[in-house]
């Protein structure tokens, strides 16, 4: 989860949910009015905060005679439903640092750096599990385990370390 930054320690890494994919904004069509704490559809009525909420989000909710009445029901939120229900938007409770968040990803400095984050830290830690050993520990101790990964880690710094220096030099 997101925390207001305490420190300058700028983040490259980008939203993925398990469930969904790529993480998306809230749906198009709908406005977030911050001091009244509401959310607006298309048509004009209003979401308000629903009483069910859990620690990450928030349900903004419509009254379901609105929506009954509404002539864009059928491609508005939660068509899956047969019934005619209100419909409901689900607002992370640090929506505002994840929207900054996704205004960072779309910069340059963001796609330069998340291309050297997967070939320096994904990819030495792949080389490290595929052909290192680091798959599956060989021992039973954390301590054992540990010198393991340290001589996996060596291995691999010698290789990189061979690649550069010049055999003359030997």
């Amino acid at each position: 989860m997101l925390r207001p930054r305490k420190h300058s320690v700028d983040v490259f890494i980008p939203f993925f949910h398990s469930k969904g994919g790529h993480v998306k904004g809230i749906e198009i069509g709908f406005e977030y009015q911050k001091c009244e704490d509401r959310y607006v559809c298309p048509t004009g009525k209003f979401l308000y905060p629903y009483h069910k909420k859990t620690h990450q989000y928030k349900r903004y909710r419509a009254k379901s005679e609105e929506c009954f009445k509404c002539p864009i029901q059928d491609s508005c939120l939660n068509t899956s439903l047969k019934t005619i229900r209100p419909k409901w938007i689900n607002r992370n409770i640090e929506q505002e640092l994840l929207d900054t968040h996704l205004k960072k990803t779309e910069t340059e400095l963001f796609k330069q750096k998340l291309q050297e984050r997967m070939w320096k830290a994904e990819g030495i830690m792949a080389q490290l599990k595929f052909y290192h050993g680091l798959n599956r520990a060989r021992f039973r101790s954390i301590a054992k385990v540990q010198m393991q990964a340290w001589v996996a880690a060596i291995t691999v710094n010698l290789k990189r370390l061979a690649k550069i220096i010049p055999l003359e030099m030997v």
